[in-house]
């Protein structure tokens, strides 16, 4: 079974958990770690630390009664900080040989923490990641088609494969380079994904390039992942393509970058009328529209007529319709059935 440990000493894998008012939701996950870390037969130090961006609920009354507690690294902010510096914090203490940044309100499957301590020691990888269910029940995204651990060292298979679905919690990475990582990639601080940008980094700086994926699903999100958290914004998604310019990505993989980027410009207009017909949930509505209302028109919009017709509604500040905002994923659906059937 794995030693747990709240002090400076060596630990192999710092399980780093930053929390804002969801105390259900943390309840929830780390009963689940005590009990994958229960089930864990192998020899080996664990770290779990929480950062607490001063939660208004009774996060600390939960934390201070939870049976792991004592097992417990707890940080708490004085004020909230953000979400994304509240992130970025947790790089800059964590000390350890991996560390796995792990959403409050996402579930590791039954098994993962074994599975997870098993592949970083046999493959020492730079970054492991894996299949993530959004949720439970939805259609399955998957890195490929494989099947198993894979094992790329190839940056150009590597890098798309990091990039693709950017979900916090999917990432086991070596720690050897995060100081210099944070550094090099402190200009995208607080940006909506710079702690992908630090990763990019950490493959950058790594001698021993190897990117690990487990093609099981290692973990969810519940299924309240369609409300939005209060930082997630129109520049949020757009801040991705800022890890387009990063160098790794721009040497290794042009072809994927641009072809990521005119999906983008697609995906920010039927994200924007998403939100504004009511579809997804997010905080601040007023953001969405005045941000759609200054969306430019782009060539790759004539893709798919419905997301012409989107933009065109943002722009013109014509009501939204949940109507036309499913109709915007047929095109997409139709083209995925018509590959699956000729076996593509």
């Amino acid at each position: 079974m794995p030693r747990v440990v709240t002090n400076s000493e060596n630990v192999f894998l710092e399980i780093c958990i930053p929390t804002y008012n969801r105390r259900k939701q943390l309840e929830r996950l780390l009963t689940i770690l005590e009990s994958e870390i229960g089930a864990t037969p192998i020899d080996t130090t664990i770290r779990i630390t929480v950062s607490d961006n001063c939660s208004p609920d009774d996060t600390q009354m939960m934390l201070q009664s939870h049976s792991f507690r004592e097992k417990l690294v707890v940080r708490t902010n004085s004020e909230n900080i953000g979400a994304l510096r509240n992130i970025w914090g947790l790089y800059e203490t964590t000390r350890t040989e991996y560390f796995w940044l792990l959403s409050d309100d996402d579930i590791p499957k039954q098994g993962s923490l074994s599975k997870i301590i098993n592949t970083l020691t046999r493959y020492r990888p730079t970054v492991l990641t894996f299949e993530f269910e959004q949720p439970p029940g939805s259609v399955k995204r998957w890195h490929g088609n494989r099947n198993g651990i894979e094992v790329i060292t190839d940056l150009r298979q590597a890098i798309p494969n990091i990039l693709y679905l950017g979900k916090l919690s999917k990432y086991v990475v070596s720690a050897g380079n995060l100081r210099n990582a944070l550094a090099n990639a402190s200009h995208l601080k607080n940006t909506g994904y710079g702690w992908l940008a630090v990763i990019l980094e950490i493959i950058q700086l790594s001698t021993s390039k190897r990117v690990v994926i487990d093609h099981d699903f290692l973990a969810s999100c519940d299924d309240e992942f369609t409300k939005l958290f209060d930082e997630l914004t129109p520049q949020y998604w757009d801040d991705y393509m800022l890890l387009l310019d990063h160098e790794i990505v721009k040497l290794n993989c042009p072809e994927y970058a641009r072809e990521y980027r005119l999906r983008h410009y697609g995906y920010i207009v039927q994200a924007i009328y998403a939100v504004l017909a009511g579809v997804t949930q997010a905080r601040n509505n007023q953001i969405f529209q005045e941000y759609g209302r200054k969306l430019p028109f782009h060539i790759s919009y004539f893709r798919n007529p419905f997301v012409f017709i989107q933009w065109t509604s943002l722009r013109l500040g014509i009501p939204a319709s949940p109507i036309v905002c499913r109709m915007s994923e047929y095109p997409g659906r139709i083209k995925r059935s018509l590959l699956s059937s000729i076996g593509e």
